[in-house]
C-alpha cells in the first residue's frame, strides 16, 4: 500500500476509534477530507475541501493499490455554519474530517481574523488539534488542482513538505494548538507558514505575522534567517560569504540558544546568546583554505548572523510591534509578579536587548579545497 493510502487509513481508523461505536460508519459511506481552505467572499465565506477518492470512489475503479486522487467540493454561505451545510449538501457522502492534514486560510480571512474558525476547530471533536495551519497567497482552486509528482493529495503533500523542512531545521511548524495558545494570551503572537504557487507546485514562501488572530504583515522566507534562529526548535541554514574574491558556501547548525531577561526601569531588557557550528562546504574556485581564511570566515559569519537576529528583533518591536519571538514567556518566568502590573504590548516596542553570536568553524574533511568546489 502506498504511503498516502496508509496515512488516510491510519487517520480514518484513529478517528473512528475515538468516536462512539453507535456513530461508526463504513469507509464506503464517508468522504475522507484531507485539506480545508477557508476563504472570504463578498457576502460571507467559502469553504473548499479536498476529498480523497480511494478505490471505487476514484473514477469507479476498484483496487486498494491505486494511488488516491482528489475531489474538490466548494461550499458557500453568509456564515461558516451555512458554508459548512452547503458543503454537506453537495457531498454525496458524510464528510469525515478526522483525516484533515492541512488547514489553510486565504489572505482575505487572515486579514479579517482566523480566530472564529480556529475556535470552531477546537469545538469539533473529530478535528485533530495538531493539524498544521497555513496561510495561502493565491487562488484556492489553483492550489487544489495543482499536481504533485509524489502525492496527488494536496493536503498531504503540503503537510509532508513542511514537516520535512521542519525536521531538517529549515522551517517553522505551526498547528491548531499553537494558535489556540496564542489566542489565549494577549501578550503572545505568532507567525504561520505561507503558501504560494511556485511554477506548477505549492511551496512555502515565508511567514505571515499574526496578532490576536489577525494578520499584520509578511516575512519572506529568504529574509527569515533571524526568525528561525530565534524561534525554530531546530535550525539550519546555508550561507554564501564573499571573501578574497571567492564565494564560500557554509552550512550552519544552531547548537545553543540562551535568552536572559531583567527588569529595566519600567520596561524589560534581554541578553541573547546564540551559538552555531559551521561547516565549510564549497569555495567558488580553487583556493588553499588557511587558518587565517577560516578565522576571517568565522568573523564574517558571526557578524552576519548577529545582524540577522537583531534585524528580526527590530522587525518585531518596531515594524509590527507584536511579540512573535516568545520573549514574553522568557520575561514572565523570572518576573511573574511584575508582569501583572505592566502592559506588555505597551512596553514591548521599547525593550532593550543585546545579542552575541559565536560560530565554531569546521572543515568538511571530504572536500579538497585547493581543488575548488563543485
Amino acid at each position: 500500500m502506498r504511503k498516502p493510502l496508509k496515512l488516510i487509513a491510519a487517520a480514518l481508523f484513529f478517528g473512528l476509534f475515538l468516536s462512539a461505536c453507535w456513530d461508526m460508519q463504513d469507509i464506503e459511506n464517508q468522504n475522507i477530507v484531507t485539506a480545508v481552505i477557508v476563504d472570504k467572499t463578498e457576502t460571507g465565506y467559502a469553504l473548499y475541501i479536498e476529498v480523497a477518492a480511494i478505490g471505487a470512489t476514484a473514477q469507479g475503479q476498484e483496487g486498494a493499490q491505486q494511488s488516491p486522487q482528489n475531489i474538490i467540493i466548494r461550499g458557500e454561505g453568509e456564515t461558516y455554519e451555512s458554508a459548512r451545510k452547503d458543503l454537506e449538501n453537495k457531498s454525496n457522502k458524510t464528510l469525515f474530517i478526522g483525516g484533515v492534514q492541512s488547514l489553510i486560510f486565504t489572505e482575505k480571512v487572515a486579514e479579517e481574523s482566523i480566530a472564529e474558525y480556529i475556535f470552531r476547530v477546537r469545538q469539533e471533536p473529530l478535528y485533530r488539534k495538531t493539524l498544521r495551519v497555513f496561510v495561502l497567497k493565491g487562488d484556492p482552486m489553483e492550489v487544489l488542482r495543482s499536481s504533485n509528482e509524489n502525492n496527488p493529495l494536496i493536503g498531504l503533500a503540503v503537510n509532508e513538505n513542511i514537516m520535512s523542512l521542519y525536521e531538517s531545521g529549515y522551517a517553522l511548524d505551526v498547528n491548531v494548538l499553537d494558535i489556540l495558545a496564542g489566542l489565549s494570551c494577549p501578550n503572545k503572537s505568532l507567525v504561520i507558514p505561507t503558501l504560494e504557487m511556485i511554477e506548477d507546485n505549492v511551496g512555502t514562501t515565508g511567514y505571515t505575522v499574526f496578532d490576536n488572530g489577525k494578520a499584520k504583515g509578511f516575512i519572506p522566507a529568504e529574509d527569515a534567517v533571524g526568525l528561525l534562529a530565534l524561534t525554530a526548535r531546530k535550525f539550519k541554514t546555508t550561507q554564501t560569504l564573499r571573501l578574497r574574491d571567492v564565494d564560500f558556501t557554509v552550512e550552519l547548525k544552531r547548537t545553543k540558544k540562551k535568552i536572559k531577561s531583567n527588569r529595566e526601569g519600567g520596561g524589560a531588557a534581554f541578553k541573547i546568546e546564540v551559538a552555531f557550528k559551521a561547516f565549510l562546504m564549497y569555495p567558488s574556485r580553487k583556493i588553499n583554505v588557511t587558518a587565517e581564511i577560516q578565522s576571517e570566515l568565522k568573523a564574517l559569519l558571526e557578524e552576519k548572523m548577529k545582524e540577522s537576529i537583531i534585524k528580526e528583533i527590530i522587525r518585531a518591536t518596531k515594524t509590527y510591534e507584536t511579540d512573535y519571538l516568545d520573549l514574553y514567556d522568557v520575561f514572565r518566568i523570572k518576573n511573574a509578579p511584575y508582569c501583572r502590573e505592566i502592559d506588555w504590548k505597551e512596553i514591548f516596542p521599547d525593550i532593550k536587548y543585546e545579542a552575541s553570536v559565536k560560530v565554531d568553524m569546521k572543515m568538511n574533511e571530504r572536500i579538497e579545497y585547493s581543488q575548488g568546489g563543485s
